[in-house]
């Protein structure tokens, strides 16, 4: 993902919610670099808050019809499959935290966000039992593919809505079309002003100052036959 950077200070881990990962352990990860899978220099640009803060409202409308009819127990688990350096969890949280609604006072919103190998949990059947999922995958080689056909899965077979952050260009792309598009899936997307799109950090602090796409959520709600 070759996208613009801008450099932010880290955010501190929310008060009431349950992030896998903690700052120490993000700075190891930024210094050490080693993964049980194989990555890419260029997937490596992290979500930006503001981006996070962009989903919220639906975040919450999903939430919310969530609890009301699926969900008995007063804990959300939210997944992030791709890890970087664990900061998504971090950033997330702070969004949860800063813009308390009031099914946030009343539920427990878990992060569930850890370094392992997605698509390896995927074969073994071994991925999180998880509400909703939200993540930037990587953009390299077939993984846009990967993730969707996973979400798109999950959301047809138990009701777990997802959040990609992906360029734009994906929704012209005819495996787009196949994987979701005619399975009747409800996509809503959210995209930031012209003027003012995503910008992205890399760990190590380098990166190309423009990027050649932008960025929009896609926010897979139901599909046919679930509300």
């Amino acid at each position: 993902k070759r996208r613009k950077i801008k450099q932010t200070k880290s955010q501190p881990d929310a008060v009431g919610t349950s992030p896998t990962t903690n700052e120490g352990e993000q700075q190891n990860e930024r210094k050490t670099g080693k993964y049980p899978y194989p990555t890419d220099y260029n997937d490596h640009f992290e979500t930006p808050q503001r981006a996070y803060e962009d989903i919220l409202p639906i975040i919450g409308y999903v939430l919310k019809k969530k609890i009301n009819r699926y969900i008995s127990q007063s804990d959300v688990t939210i997944y992030d499959p791709y890890f970087c350096t664990g900061r998504a969890a971090t950033l997330l949280n702070a969004t949860f935290e800063q813009h308390t609604t009031g099914n946030k006072r009343h539920t427990n919103i878990r992060i569930q966000h850890e370094k392992r190998d997605f698509y390896q949990d995927v074969r073994q059947n071994n991925t999180p039992q998880y509400d909703i999922l939200v993540t930037n995958p990587p953009y390299s080689g077939d993984h846009k593919e990967r993730c969707l056909e996973y979400v798109v899965d999950q959301l047809k077979n138990n009701q777990r809505p997802f959040f990609l952050l992906m360029p734009n260009y994906v929704a012209s792309k005819e495996y787009f079309r196949k994987i979701v598009l005619e399975e009747k899936i409800q996509v809503v997307f959210i995209t930031p002003s012209s003027k003012h799109p995503y910008e992205y950090d890399h760990p190590e602090g380098t990166g190309h100052e423009t990027s050649p796409f932008a960025s929009v959520w896609f926010c897979g709600l139901s599909c046919t036959g679930h509300e």
